[in-house]
């Protein structure tokens, strides 16, 4: 069974949001974005509070930098510390897959030239 599969027989109903750590700290130059971040954990956070008494999981996690092409305009950014996408796959799948209720309000993963 794959793991699409195996997510649409689980008994477990849940949201993530993948939001960033932008939401929690900001960068220069990207004010809008970590605002809008920022927001998305105001109402991560409401969601959970409401979610206690339904049947679904509310979680958010918060990776650092991501080596992923949409840094390709940035040739200033070295990428070469940053998350690969298959990494933040992994724990997204651990977390999903996680066999008891659980929420998630402010998961913080950082590369190691985040911290």
């Amino acid at each position: 069974m794959d793991l699409v599969e195996s997510l649409r027989n689980w008994k477990l109903k849940r949201i993530l949001f993948i939001n960033s750590i932008s939401g929690l700290i900001g960068y220069a130059f990207q004010h809008e974005y970590s605002a809008s971040k920022h927001a998305l954990m105001g109402f991560v956070r409401s969601l959970i509070k409401e979610a206690k008494h339904m049947p679904f999981d509310v979680m958010s996690i918060n990776p650092g930098g991501i080596n992923t092409e949409l840094w390709a305009d940035y040739p200033d950014v070295t990428t070469n510390s940053f998350i690969p996408p298959a990494e933040l796959a992994k724990i997204i799948i651990t977390i999903l897959l996680t066999k008891h209720r659980l929420f998630i309000e402010n998961m913080v993963i950082l590369p190691e030239s985040d911290v």
